[in-house]
């Protein structure tokens, strides 16, 4: 199962090497993790674990919460086992689901952890979360690059994957493009690609696609 593969392990260990320093930093602070854990709950284990690691160390409650989404799975169908760190779990759209249980913008670390191309629905979800981002907040996004699911005429990725240069890189560079470039429209946010010190995009093939993970910051404008 793609939950249970090397390349699902290889991403919870690049991802969580940027959110632990993250959840570090804000562990006194507050802040939310959104993922998506599917019938997994493998790295919601892990952060909860480090949570609690923390807790130990500063001998104080952790304000860095958990939140879990996925479309139709229950709680108890996740393998996460409950936690006071873990707030709960969300059923339907996770950009939906995401927006609608944060009442007001606070710090946040999510995972959107897609299968299939980068959509127009994808694109205008990221937007609306962005919004709920404050500054410093952080979010991956596992996209499928070449050979994309889900990708119709009307969606701004097939401008790239049906050109001749349908390539990684060429792919890669035009997601990041549309990505930043409809955040920047919302007039009080931007996103930057993670620093390559702390974070390199991930791209790996199965079956017939090759897939990217992602990483982003998001920043506020100062007016």
């Amino acid at each position: 199962m793609v939950i249970d593969s090397a390349e699902k392990y290889e991403s919870h260990d690049r991802i969580n090497k940027v959110l632990f320093k993250w959840i570090g930093h804000m562990f006194g602070r507050g802040g939310i993790v959104a993922t998506m854990p599917a019938q997994s709950g493998r790295q919601e284990v892990q952060i909860l674990m480090e949570l609690s690691d923390l807790e130990r160390k500063h001998r104080t409650e952790s304000k860095v919460k958990l939140m879990t989404f996925d479309y139709s799975l229950k709680a108890n169908e996740t393998g996460v086992t409950p936690d006071d760190n873990w707030l709960g779990h969300y059923n339907g759209d996770v950009y939906t689901a995401l927006c609608e249980n944060i009442d007001e913008p606070c710090h946040i670390a999510a995972w959107f952890d897609m299968t299939g191309g980068l959509s127009n629905n994808n694109i205008n979800g990221i937007n609306r979360c962005a919004e709920k981002m404050k500054h410093g907040s952080i979010f991956f996004l596992t996209i499928q690059i070449l050979n994309p699911r889900m990708l119709t005429i009307e969606h701004d990725m097939r401008n790239c994957t049906d050109h001749a240069a349908n390539t990684v890189r060429g792919n890669l560079m035009h997601a990041e493009r549309l990505l930043m470039n409809s955040v920047k429209l919302l007039g009080n946010k931007y996103i930057l690609k993670l620093r390559k010190e702390e974070y390199e995009t991930q791209v790996y093939k199965r079956k017939n696609s090759t897939f990217a993970v992602l990483g982003f910051v998001v920043g506020e404008y100062k007016h």
